[in-house]
C-alpha cells in the first residue's frame, strides 16, 4: 500500500489513541480516547489472568479438590487417634481407678476380717488364761493343823474305851515335817496400749491403713505371746505334778483322762487352712496341755501325800514282813504303825470321800477314804471316829482321834495306802509331804 503523508493540518489529536487495522488494501483506523486506552491496558491483563486463572483451575480443579480432601482426611483422621487416643487414657485410668479401689476394698474387708478374726481369737486366749489362772491352777497343798475338835463325839469317849497297853514293839524314827500352806504369786498379762492413726485425716488412707495392720500385727503377736506364756505355765505345773506323783510310785497316765471317753464322737472334720488353722492347731494342743495340768493338780490335791498326824512321826513298825505281836509268827504288815499319844487328832492325807467309818475287826475303830483313781487310805485303831459314811473331806480334814482299839499293842495309827485294793507301802507317800510343802513356798 503506497505510503500516505498526511499534512499538519490533518494531523490526529493527541489526546486520542488510534488503532488502525489494515486488511489487504481496506484500512480502517479507529480513534480511541486516553482514559478508556488506559483503562483497557489495565483490564486486558487483568482479564488475560483471570482466564489463565480460571483454565489452570479448570485444569486443576480435581486435584486440589482431591489434595483438600487428603488434608481433611488425614487432620481427621489424626483428631480421631487422638480422641481415640484420650478415650483410650480414660478407660485405662478408670479401670486403673477401679482396680485401686477394688483392692482398697478387699484390703478393708480383710482388715475388719482379721479384726473380728483377732476378737475371737481374744476371747480364746482369755479363757485359757483364765484356765491357767484360776482355782485350779494349783494342787491342793497340805493345810496346817491346829489345835484340837472341843466338841467332837469322841472327846467324851473314857479313857477305858481306848485300850491302852504298854507295847514292846521296836522304835525305829522317821523324821517327817509337815509345812503349812503357802500361796505361789500369780502372773498377770498385760497388752501393751498403742496409738492409732485410723482417726486422723490429716493421714493418707493408706498410711492409715497401714498403722491398722501394724496394730493387729501387735495384737497378734501378744495373743501368740500369751498363748506361749500359758503353754509353758501348763507344762511347768504337770511337770511339777508328774514329779511329786511319780515320787510317790504312781504313774501319771493313771490320773489322765482317756483318749476315747465313752459317749463321745461325731464325724472327722479337719482343721481349716491357714489363717485360723495354724492358731486352732495351738489352742487344740494347749488345751490338751491344760487338761493334763488341771488332771495331774486334781490327782495331786486328791492323792494320799501327806502327813495323817503333826509334827515328829515315830514308826514303831515298818511296811512288810514282820513278826505278829500277838501270835510271834511271820505275817505281813500292812501298813506303817506311827506312835502318838491318846487323844491326838488324825487328818486325812488327801481329800476325797469316807467309805467306811466304823469299827473292821482287828483294825479297831477304822476309817477308809477313797481318793479315787483307785486309790484310798485306811485309818485304824482310832480312839474315835469324827467322820460318817459318805462325808467328803479335804486334805487336813480330822477324821478321829489316835488311840488302841482292835489289835492293837499301845496307843498308835496304823496307816495304809491301798491302789486297787492292794496295800503298797506308805512310807512313798509320806515322804511327799515335805516336797509339796516346799513347792507350795513362795
Amino acid at each position: 500500500m503506497p505510503g500516505h503523508q498526511l499534512s499538519s493540518s490533518e494531523a490526529l489529536p493527541r489526546s486520542h489513541y488510534f488503532l488502525t487495522v489494515s486488511r489487504g488494501t481496506a484500512m480502517r483506523t479507529v480513534a480511541v480516547r486516553a482514559p478508556l486506552a488506559q483503562v483497557i491496558a489495565l483490564v486486558l491483563p487483568l482479564l488475560l489472568l483471570v482466564g489463565i486463572g480460571c483454565g489452570l483451575y479448570l485444569a486443576f480443579h480435581d486435584d486440589l479438590v482431591a489434595g483438600l480432601m487428603r488434608r481433611e482426611s488425614a487432620m481427621q483422621y489424626a483428631y480421631e487417634d487422638r480422641i481415640e487416643a484420650l478415650r483410650q487414657d480414660l478407660a485405662r485410668q478408670g479401670e486403673r481407678a477401679r482396680a485401686d479401689q477394688a483392692r482398697l476394698d478387699a484390703r478393708v474387708h480383710d482388715l475388719f476380717t482379721r479384726e473380728a478374726r483377732l476378737e475371737g481369737h481374744g476371747a480364746v486366749v482369755a479363757g485359757l488364761a483364765g484356765e491357767q489362772a484360776g482355782p485350779v491352777a494349783r494342787p491342793a497343798l497340805p493345810v496346817e493343823i491346829t489345835g484340837r475338835i472341843a466338841t467332837s463325839p469322841v472327846s467324851a469317849l473314857p479313857a477305858s474305851a481306848l485300850g491302852y497297853a504298854a507295847s514292846d514293839k521296836p522304835h525305829p524314827m522317821r523324821d517327817l515335817p509337815v509345812a503349812g500352806p503357802a500361796d505361789p504369786a500369780r502372773s498377770q498379762l498385760r497388752f501393751e496400749d498403742h496409738a492409732s492413726l485410723l482417726d486422723d485425716a490429716h493421714v493418707p488412707l493408706a498410711d492409715r491403713l497401714g498403722a491398722a495392720e501394724l496394730s493387729l500385727d501387735r495384737v497378734e503377736r501378744a495373743q501368740a505371746d500369751t498363748l506361749a506364756r500359758v503353754g509353758a505355765a501348763a507344762q511347768r505345773r504337770s511337770a511339777r505334778s508328774r514329779s511329786l506323783i511319780e515320787e510317790a510310785g504312781l504313774s501319771p497316765e493313771r490320773f489322765l483322762p482317756k483318749a476315747a471317753p465313752a459317749a463321745v464322737g461325731g464325724p472327722f472334720v479337719p482343721l481349716p487352712a491357714e489363717p485360723d488353722g495354724a492358731f486352732l492347731r495351738v489352742v487344740a494342743d494347749l488345751r490338751g496341755a491344760l487338761a493334763t495340768a488341771v488332771a495331774l493338780d486334781a490327782a495331786v490335791g486328791r492323792a494320799p501325800l501327806a502327813a495323817p498326824l503333826l509334827g515328829r512321826m515315830e514308826v514303831t513298825s515298818p511296811f512288810g514282813a514282820r513278826t505278829d505281836p500277838f501270835l510271834g509268827r511271820p505275817a505281813l504288815h500292812t501298813g506303817v504303825d506311827l506312835r502318838e499319844g491318846y487323844g491326838t487328832d488324825i487328818r486325812a492325807t488327801g481329800a476325797g470321800r469316807v467309805v467306811f467309818a466304823g469299827t473292821a475287826g482287828g483294825y479297831g475303830n477304822m476309817v477308809e477314804v477313797d481318793h479315787g483313781h483307785g486309790l484310798a487310805t485306811r485309818y485304824a485303831h482310832m480312839g474315835g471316829i469324827a467322820v460318817t459314811e459318805g462325808q467328803a473331806v479335804a486334805r487336813g480334814s480330822l477324821l478321829g482321834i489316835v488311840g488302841a482299839t482292835g489289835r492293837a499293842t499301845g496307843p498308835h495309827l496304823h496307816y495304809e495306802v491301798r491302789i486297787d485294793g492292794e496295800p503298797v507301802d506308805p512310807t512313798r507317800f509320806l515322804a511327799s509331804a515335805d516336797r509339796l510343802a516346799g513347792l507350795a513356798a513362795p
